[in-house]
């Protein structure tokens, strides 16, 4: 109203527990904007972030044990094993997505460090593909499952929708699980582990949880406008896979990265 003071949006006065349950439903971007109000709703924001983006809150499900999570963690410190997939997404976009395993990626000389900590920690070694072709020994494995075995890697095809170049990246693909039903999957990589991420089968499984920290390759079309770009796969494992993503709410986009519109700069 006119000639009556305005008061800009902060978290002057809101209890922090208030404050919290107002972020759970603020977009990422609306997040962004209230911090750079002033320097409590910055520290508001940065303990709401450390809280509700953290990356123990996707490990403890797989790792409820204090040591086991500690030494997990220590491996990714000096091994290097990257976090990929929907757990990593979770962390940026909040959600929870049901069912969904936690998908390792190491280098291929690390490999056995990590079984150790994953066998340390309660998990069993529950089946493997191996190359030469992860293609074919897929459709060999879905002619031939039965019975338990029709768990494996039923919700994990985005490993699979793969280019020839990625079979030639992929040493491995391992499931471990644990008798709480946690599941876990091995992806041994011939090089560096951001390699295999990289040949994905679209952008938004493109962010990868490292022990210091987190990175989504798309931000804006992943977490703002909720775009997929399509990368390869016409097989029915890609389909499968994206169509996966596309019932969570994203949008498929199919067109090359080279598309003058396609890093949105033309969206608000």
């Amino acid at each position: 109203m006119d000639g009556m003071p305005q008061e800009s949006a902060n978290m002057t006065g809101i209890p922090v527990e208030v404050a919290h349950l107002i972020m759970d439903h603020l977009e990422l971007m609306d997040l962004c904007h209230l911090s750079c109000v002033d320097v409590l709703s910055f520290q508001r924001i940065s303990e709401y972030y450390h809280h509700n983006l953290s990356i123990r809150r996707i490990l403890l499900p797989f790792f409820p044990r204090e040591d086991d999570f500690a030494l997990f963690r220590e491996l990714q410190r000096t091994h290097d094993v990257l976090v990929s997939a929907s757990q990593a997404l979770s962390i940026f976009n909040r959600t929870v997505y049901q069912n969904s395993d936690l998908d390792l990626y190491v280098q291929q000389w690390h490999r056995q460090y990590l079984v150790t900590v994953l066998e340390r920690a309660g998990y069993t070694r529950h089946g493997s593909l191996r190359p030469p072709s992860l293609r074919a020994s897929v459709i060999r494995w879905q002619q031939s499952r039965d019975g338990d075995s029709m768990t494996f890697f039923d919700d994990r095809s985005h490993i699979l929708t793969r280019s020839e170049y990625s079979d030639k990246s992929i040493a491995d693909v391992e499931e471990f699980r644990n008798g709480l039903g946690a599941v876990m999957q091995i992806i041994t990589c011939h090089g560096p582990p951001l390699d295999v991420v990289l040949g994905f089968h679209s952008s938004c499984v493109m962010n990868v949880v490292a022990y210091d920290y987190t990175y989504c390759l798309y931000p804006k079309a992943t977490l703002v406008h909720k775009v997929s770009i399509v990368r390869i796969g016409d097989d029915g494992n890609a389909i499968r896979a994206q169509n996966k993503y596309s019932d969570r709410g994203y949008r498929l986009v199919y067109r090359n990265t080279s598309t003058l519109n396609i890093d949105l700069r033309d969206q608000p």
